[in-house]
């Protein structure tokens, strides 16, 4: 009826047609968007100043999506996702842990090599506690020596890290050149203090013993004196003491399974570390059996090496600490690396199966599945159907709450898509009460109450949200809306969003039109460019921005393998240790030892078995460092591992296992070569 239009608007121009009532016109025009499409005002003198007077006093912006923050201040304050300084020094604690084992090893093989030294000064008159206080005076200088040297080599390491996240790993922090070294000169003191103290109470436990010391002893047998052999109830107490450790490890387990963040980091170092002193523990039990065992046990020489791991008890047991400290860090560090293509094209992975995420910067009113929905659209034949079907979803805008975004999110963004779609798409960790995952967007879960589903990551560093936990978040019309996590995706894609189904978002956010994102099936081919080619086309005045779904995954997992390739060299420091330890002990023992070697070696033993005894010996100890390591490192990952969606690097881990034992054994052999290398029989006059 186009010309009564034109010649009614001729006659009337914009005079109504009809009046009809409020409630009929709701019933046939109201819509998401709301009821009324003006507001009209009475006349009158003064009415427009009584309007804008009422406007102001009762108009709250909120209502209607504006709301103001002080982005900069926030910027300011300095608020990030995640503090992973607590993890640097978790982490850290079990390499100095490591370097103060080393260390007190050195320096008791100082005293014991100054043993004739410290009998003499006995022997003219100074108290055991004088001459304890002379070698912890000692020691102490060259603690402070050393915690200065430290501090300086740990600037430069931080300096070299921080300039490594901002220009070769500039992924890690989501490609932007943001991060900038500072210090703090007081916590650089209370550090190098703390180090100081530490150091001192570490050298005090190695020279306690001396205020008992007797000069007679010192001078007669030197460092010759081997450890008293153990008793079988001290083997039983050992092994009682690994069970508790082990107990209180599942104990711990058990108490942080629904923690997040730092506090699930705690956990696992606090579980880590009384693994590995109960490993510790059945070591000692096995060496207390070793150096009680019957005489027939010794039949060959092989035997007799490893019987000889018990002499030294405390030698031993720092050795295998050293190892298994560094070996606990490098597996248990590694086993939470990430390999984005691995398993990409299943629909359980971090993919979902899907081949691309794409983003649009208009958003698209229609269904593309469909072919009156690619009909608006420019398609060159919107009839022919898309090579294989997507996923759209719709966006609220918000804060980005992925890996990638250092800041603390306020209002994270929001992804709103039909749960149907995505049934048995990407892996859940975790959902509420057990239920399948998507299906719990449409459950009810209560007024006020929307469900909604997160990546792991997303909930445990940036929203610092576990299972069952709420956000309040606001609407466009100025409300709050409490969002349910009821389930959580292992390594995904879709990390930094928070999911919700299509129908709460468009209730909650009615201005919210079309859809702007979008999941990109594998078509039966498995080549998607058939797929991405007919959308650049039909899309092509909207801002399409397709990214390969494995590409975007791997953006995510920079991250998290960046920060374990340094959590990893700090493990390596840590073997490094370990290895000088387990070559500085064979020198050592070897040493100490030489009258014995020349007394076999006078009796018919060659340099050859001589050499294989002092490696076979060594040996249990690098093999008992490597267990412990590995045992406690498997046992404290296993809650993750268990998880949906995780998997062990077994290949590289057990490369990794091979080269340490490799290197082990090297470092025993070159130590054993060199103490015994010349001739042992001017060894036999002291004998």
């Amino acid at each position: 009826h186009r010309r009564e239009n034109d010649e009614y608007w001729e006659a009337h121009k914009g005079s109504p047609k009809a009046f009809i009532s409020a409630e009929d016109a709701a019933a046939m025009w109201s819509n998401r968007y709301g009821v009324a499409t003006a507001v009209r005002f009475p006349g009158g003198e003064g009415a427009q100043a009584k309007a804008a007077a009422a406007l102001r006093a009762n108009f709250d912006p909120a209502s209607v999506g504006l709301q103001f923050r002080d982005v900069r201040s926030f910027a300011l304050e300095g608020n990030s996702a995640s503090d992973f300084g607590g993890l640097f020094l978790g982490l850290s604690f079990f390499l100095v842990a490591a370097a103060l084992i080393l260390m007190g090893l050195l320096f008791v093989f100082s005293v014991e090599q100054r043993a004739v030294e410290v009998g003499t000064l006995l022997a003219v008159g100074f108290t055991g506690r004088q001459v304890r206080n002379l070698l912890l005076a000692e020691g102490a200088a060259l603690a402070v020596l050393g915690a200065v040297l430290g501090a300086a080599a740990g600037l430069g390491y931080t300096r070299a890290m921080v300039h490594g996240l901002s220009s070769q790993w500039v992924g890690a922090i989501g490609g932007q050149d943001v991060i900038r070294y500072h210090h703090e000169p007081a916590t650089l003191a209370l550090g190098t203090a703390i180090a100081i103290a530490v150091a001192v109470f570490t050298i005090w436990l190695t020279v306690r013993r001396l205020r008992r010391a007797r000069a007679v002893e010192l001078l007669a047998a030197g460092a010759g004196q081997a450890l008293a052999g153990g008793t079988t109830a001290s083997g039983r107490q050992s092994c009682f003491i690994a069970l508790g450790c082990l107990l209180g490890a599942l104990g711990l387990g058990a108490a942080m399974a629904g923690a997040q963040g730092m506090a699930k980091a705690g956990g696992f170092f606090g579980a880590g570390s009384l693994l590995l002193i109960g490993g510790l523990f059945l070591c000692r039990a096995l060496l207390l059996r070793l150096g009680t065992a019957a005489g027939e046990t010794l039949a060959t020489l092989g035997a007799l090496g490893i019987r000889g791991g018990a002499r030294r008890r405390g030698r031993s047991l720092a050795c295998v600490c050293l190892l298994a400290c560094g070996i606990f860090m490098v597996i248990a560090v590694g086993a939470f690396r990430i390999n984005p293509n691995e398993n990409a094209g299943a629909p359980e992975s971090g993919t979902g199966g899907f081949t691309h995420y794409a983003e649009t910067d208009l958003a698209i009113l229609h269904d593309l599945n469909k072919e009156d929905g690619r009909a608006p659209y420019p398609f060159e034949d919107y009839a022919q159907p898309l090579p294989a079907p997507i996923v759209q979803l719709r966006v609220r805008e918000g804060d980005d709450a992925s890996c990638l975004n250092l800041n603390q999110p306020r209002e994270p963004r929001l992804l709103g898509v039909d749960p149907a779609q995505l049934k048995n798409r990407f892996t859940f960790a975790a959902t509420l009460g057990g239920s399948p995952g998507w299906d719990l967007l449409n459950e009810d879960f209560g007024a006020g109450i929307t469900p909604a589903v997160v990546d792991q990551n997303t909930g445990m560093w940036a929203l610092h949200v576990k299972l069952g936990d709420t956000l309040d978040y606001p609407t466009e019309s100025g409300g709050t809306i409490k969002l349910k996590i009821v389930g959580m995706l292992a390594f995904s894609m879709l990390q930094g969003d928070v999911i919700i189904s299509e129908s709460s978002l468009v209730r909650h956010f009615p201005s919210n039109s079309g859809y702007r994102a979008f999941l990109l099936d594998r078509p039966a081919d498995g080549n998607a460019t058939a797929t991405l080619a007919m959308l650049n086309d039909g899309l092509q005045n909207h801002g399409l921005d397709p990214i390969p779904a494995t590409e975007r995954l791997a953006r995510f997992s920079q991250v998290q393998n960046t920060y374990i390739t340094i959590f990893q060299a700090l493990g390596g420091l840590s073997l490094l240790l370990g290895s000088l330890g387990l070559g500085v002990v064979v020198l050592r023992n070897v040493l100490e030892r030489r009258s014995e070697l020349a007394v076999m070696q006078a009796v018919g033993f060659r340099k050859a078995a001589l050499r294989w005894l002092v490696c076979t010996e060594h040996g249990l100890l690098l093999l008992l460092g490597l267990a412990v390591g590995v045992a406690a490192a498997l046992l404290a990952v296993w809650p993750s591992l268990n998880t949906p969606g995780a998997q062990m690097p077994w290949t590289s881990l057990g490369w990794m296992l091979t080269a340490v034992l490799a290197s082990g054994l090297l470092w025993t052999w070159l130590a054993a070569t060199v103490a015994l290398r010349g001739h042992l029989l001017p060894a036999l006059r002291n004998e």
